[in-house]
């Protein structure tokens, strides 16, 4: 929908979704040398509920304002016989709870011939869970990632054909896991603050 005068724009989504045989991977330990071997089998039946809404706000002729979130509940159902990798009530794997944006722009003129923009962009992802019970005991599951909250910032200008911008990337240089996989010591980690200019030229 499109409100008061067309400044402000909403819409909004729920869902549900059933996903029978669901695959996911497993370990199998074939035992000697051979160790573990990784298995992609149906386990069952999950379901998905969600709702997610996103809105732009022009509060000024210069400020933009916009967000979005999503909530989630997704987890397993029913399993298949033999299924040895989860239980019924397990989270799906890498789906957080609630994941959200908030953005504001402004758009202002260095000079009569040169605009520019300041632009900054909060993005936050509830943990995501993995759970495999043919890897970890069942009082180690689920893994999970952390909770993380990035912030990054803009400022440009463009002078005729060329435009200019300053950028910064997770500005508060926030240090957290991204991946599940904390017990094997191999998750990846969010990306340092990183600062830099792009420079363009339309023709």
């Amino acid at each position: 929908g499109s409100f008061f005068d067309g400044t402000l724009y909403l819409d909004m989504a729920g869902f549900y979704t059933v996903y029978s045989d669901m695959l996911r991977r497993g370990l199998i330990f074939l035992g000697g040398d051979l160790g573990f071997q990784s298995l992609v089998s149906n386990i069952g039946e999950a379901e998905i509920k969600g709702f997610e809404t996103s809105f732009a706000w022009k509060a000024t002729s210069a400020l933009t304002i916009s967000g979005s979130a999503t909530f989630m509940d997704a987890e397993v159902t029913e399993l298949d016989e033999g299924t040895e990798s989860n239980n019924v009530g397990d989270p799906i794997d890498y789906v957080p709870d609630f994941s959200g944006t908030l953005s504001a722009n402004y758009d202002f003129n260095w000079s009569d011939e040169m605009p520019g923009f300041a632009r900054l962009d909060f993005s936050y992802r509830d943990k995501m869970p993995y759970v495999d019970l043919t890897s970890f005991p069942v009082e180690n599951t689920p893994q999970f990632s952390d909770s993380i909250g990035l912030l990054d910032a803009r400022i440009g200008l463009t002078s005729g054909k060329i435009n200019v911008e300053l950028y910064a990337k997770n500005l508060t240089n926030v240090n957290k896991y991204i991946d599940p996989y904390r017990a094997w010591n191999n998750a990846n980690r969010t990306h340092p603050r990183t600062v830099g200019i792009k420079v363009g030229l339309d023709f």
